[in-house]
């Protein structure tokens, strides 16, 4: 029998002790439970929708839809007209990029730009 390195029975070890164990803690003598807190009951939400769900999500996105004035359709029709015309700002400016230099030009050497070298007569 090796005293201090064998791992005490769990029917001998306090709920701290089994608890510290359980969640693969150290056991030298700090108290973690102090930290941690009971999740409680929670609740389960499933990523899938029953058919009967989707009716009730759609039937209540067309009373929705229906229930927005003119004035807010008008603004919501803007917003994303706007939000479409950020996009294409955005291609757009990545079409007007300079094209890559080679690493081997001379305008790569001179950081891009050229001078014009004065004519000798």
């Amino acid at each position: 029998d090796e005293a201090g390195t064998m791992k005490k029975d769990r029917t001998e070890m306090s709920q701290l002790e089994r608890d510290i164990d359980e969640m693969g803690l150290p056991d030298d003598g700090y108290d973690y439970t102090v930290h941690l807190r009971n999740p409680g009951q929670g609740v389960f939400l499933n990523a899938h929708l029953s058919k009967e769900q989707e009716e009730v999500n759609r039937r209540r996105d067309i009373a929705k839809a229906r229930s927005i004035t003119k004035a807010e359709k008008e603004v919501l029709q803007l917003l994303d007209d706007d939000e479409e015309e950020e996009d294409q700002e955005e291609e757009d400016d990545d079409d007007d990029a300079p094209p890559a230099l080679d690493e081997g030009s001379e305008s790569a050497a001179a950081g891009g730009q050229t001078k014009a070298r004065p004519q000798r007569e």
